[in-house]
């Protein structure tokens, strides 16, 4: 825990943010309504640099391996009021249709929040109840903020700045720092892996429509590439798979579907440059190869930890152990549940005194995380926001397959039914920065069908 007079400066940080930074974004936006569009984008680039540079965390629970560790603050959320004020001066038309996705998403804050019921601490509880609640900001701001495929190319280029300079950050981990592994501006490895193709996956598909400038593509083009090149130095195995699967997606769709010369010869400069790319990281894949047994041990482990979550589902089965508290009741001394991954050591002839238990790890399913932490109400409330999520975008790419919205929601439509996929062995998309892409990203799309409309 920090002092309590840094919290109370937080907390005076947080005023600001929530309160007079909003009201005078809000009428500077009045004022200058062609820059709202670029605000969706803004918080992309937001959410793409080091959390401490636009997060504060009050009352932080510092060690804590639960998904949420303190009340976050973040200038992400005064970019969104702004909008939201911007909206509310000009009788909330822009929110129009909105309820789409946030009657889904409140529905599933409300139901996952009933396992308080049997939480260990309230306060963390709280934490991860404050998180997703306050999620609600950038999703509607983002949907108010983009109303056509003009917009829409405003946030395309946000996307394409946030991918280049992550890869900056990438390249000086690697080259400079000379980090086997990177994470650049992200918490961990995987987190980076999964934002590059939810990121570069609707950007590739935007480069790939027809009546695009070439030299728009060829910027479009060159982020795609830099997010693969994030992928590929993560050296996460399934998220380089996921990127070319869902390269491979779009190239056939935009390809085959609209042939033409630029189209081809963008396919053909993506092949060449993820290839040289995965020339370049051989050396990284040769010893992520040698250390191939560590890699089984891992393996084993995710399981042991999805056993351990079906225990606590299996005592909690209606509405879980309560948010957010995963990382108490699977250690020791409160939890009940350390046994199973104590067990699990002795079967290995690993011995540990009870000290070596008290910082257990966390199922890396998204999905069994939610069922042993918020019980099967509150992950069919979740699954049914996904299915929500997949309809609407599936909808616009549907709708407007003529122009650029139709392309940037085929190109999010893939990269969401992979990451879907991929919250099997990744909870990533609980964590702020890619819970924040996601929703926002989401949005604009959702938004910007809204043409079809008018």
């Amino acid at each position: 825990m920090q002092p309590l007079w840094m919290d109370l400066g937080k907390v005076a940080v947080g005023l600001m943010l929530y309160g007079l930074l909003p009201l005078f974004g809000g009428l500077v936006l009045r004022g200058r309504p062609r820059l709202v569009p670029w605000m969706a984008g803004v918080m992309l680039i937001l959410a793409a640099l080091p959390p401490g540079w636009v997060t504060l965390s009050l009352f932080n629970r510092e060690g804590y391996r639960g998904h949420s560790r303190g009340f976050e603050i973040s200038l992400i959320d005064a970019v969104a009021l702004s909008v939201l004020w911007w909206a509310a001066m000009g009788g909330v038309r822009a929110l129009a249709g909105s309820w789409r996705l946030v009657l889904p998403w409140l529905l599933y804050v409300m139901v996952a929040a009933l396992g308080v019921v049997n939480a260990l601490d309230n306060t963390l509880w709280a934490m991860a109840v404050w998180k997703n609640l306050k999620a609600v900001l950038p999703l509607l701001a983002a949907y108010a903020a983009v109303g056509s495929a003009l917009d829409l190319r405003r946030v395309v280029a946000c996307a394409v700045a946030a991918l280049l300079f992550q890869f900056g950050a990438g390249l000086w981990d690697r080259y400079v720092l000379g980090i086997y592994r990177i994470s650049a501006w992200f918490e961990h490895s995987n987190s980076l892996a999964i934002w590059s193709y939810m990121m570069a996956l609707p950007v590739l598909a935007a480069a790939m429509h027809p009546n695009e400038p070439a030299k728009v593509v060829a910027g479009r083009i060159l982020a795609v590439l830099a997010g693969g090149g994030l992928a590929i130095m993560t050296l996460a195995r399934g998220s380089m798979s996921a990127f070319a699967v869902g390269c491979a997606a779009i190239l056939v769709c935009s390809v085959a579907l609209k042939p033409s010369r630029r189209s081809a010869l963008a396919a053909l400069v993506l092949i060449v440059g993820l290839l040289f790319g995965l020339m370049r990281g051989l050396d990284s894949f040769q010893a992520r190869i040698d250390g191939a047994a560590s890699e089984e041990e891992v393996a084993d482990f995710r399981v042991v930890l999805n056993r351990q979550s079906a225990e606590m589902f299996k005592d909690h089965a209606l509405v879980g152990i309560g948010w957010n508290q995963y990382g108490l009741a699977n250690s020791r001394p409160q939890g009940a549940y350390s046994w199973v991954i104590e067990e699990w050591n002795r079967e290995r002839g690993h011995i540990y005194g009870e000290e070596g238990y008290t910082h257990n790890a966390l199922t890396e399913s998204l999905y069994w995380l939610h069922l042993a932490e918020n019980g099967i109400l509150g992950t069919t409330a979740y699954g049914l926001f996904l299915l929500v999520t997949l309809v609407v975008v599936l909808s616009a790419a549907w709708w407007r397959r003529n122009d650029l919205t139709g392309a940037v929601a085929l190109g999010l439509f893939v990269a969401l039914c992979i990451a879907y996929a991929h919250g099997t062995l990744e909870r990533v998309l609980v964590q702020p920065k890619n819970l924040t892409t996601w929703l926002v990203l989401v949005a604009v799309v959702a938004g910007a069908a809204r043409e079809r409309k008018a």
